[in-house]
């Protein structure tokens, strides 16, 4: 049995997505997080976002409502670079959700992966791994100042992660934990990547990284 999962793949301004090292581990993976069953019920579509925004709020710190994640109706790409040029002169975060990427053939099986045997989700819930569904979203890069790792008691969750860190989808990629290789090497580097850098040119918001 297969746990349903989230999986959050946040990039910036600059191409850079966002790594978080666990505490326990040297690799960095994605925020992510269990989809649970009040996710899913009368939010008007809208339940995987809700998920991923709790697991953004829990590990990371970075709190939004869904309102303030969606992207204009009305497409307008002018009213979108006006937000992102305004709230980077007052130092604020912006967060919009892009897209959920599908896996090529539609078979969501193809993101799954198998957790190590004394994994507590499978000793203590009888899982053998987790079905990720992947949500692409655009951060903007000052939010990394704003970050907190760690998780507020009242959350009922312990912190997952010491740091986090921009880099490129290679770096991520050969940093991810082992049981998510293959995930990232054949799905999650190739899918993510041009979907992020078509949002940032049709928005007007790609940058380039100041030269050392």
């Amino acid at each position: 049995m297969y746990r349903p999962n989230v999986c959050v793949i946040l990039f910036n301004e600059y191409s850079q997505f966002l790594g978080c090292q666990r505490i326990s581990e040297d690799s960095y993976q994605c925020v992510q997080g269990g989809i649970e069953e009040k996710d899913l019920k009368n939010n008007n579509n809208n339940g995987i976002i809700i998920a991923a925004l709790r697991e953004i709020e829990e590990e990371i710190g970075i709190k939004k409502n869904l309102e303030d994640v969606l992207l204009p109706e009305n497409n307008n790409h002018h009213n979108l670079t006006t937000e992102f040029e305004t709230s980077m002169q007052k130092n604020e975060i912006i967060l919009k959700f892009i897209t959920e990427i599908y896996p090529p053939d539609g078979d969501g099986t193809r993101f799954r992966y198998l957790l190590p045997p004394k994994h507590y989700l499978c000793t203590d819930f009888g899982f053998i791994g987790q079905q990720q569904r992947l949500l692409l979203f655009f951060l903007s890069s000052n939010a990394i100042r704003f970050m907190n790792v760690q998780t507020p008691k009242e959350y009922g969750v312990p912190p997952e992660f010491r740091k986090v860190e921009w880099m490129t989808m290679k770096e991520l990629t050969s940093r991810c934990p082992n049981d998510r290789k293959l995930l990232f090497q054949k799905y999650i580097s190739t899918l993510c990547p041009p979907a992020a850098t078509a949002f940032l040119v049709k928005y007007r918001l790609l940058r380039q990284l100041a030269s050392i």
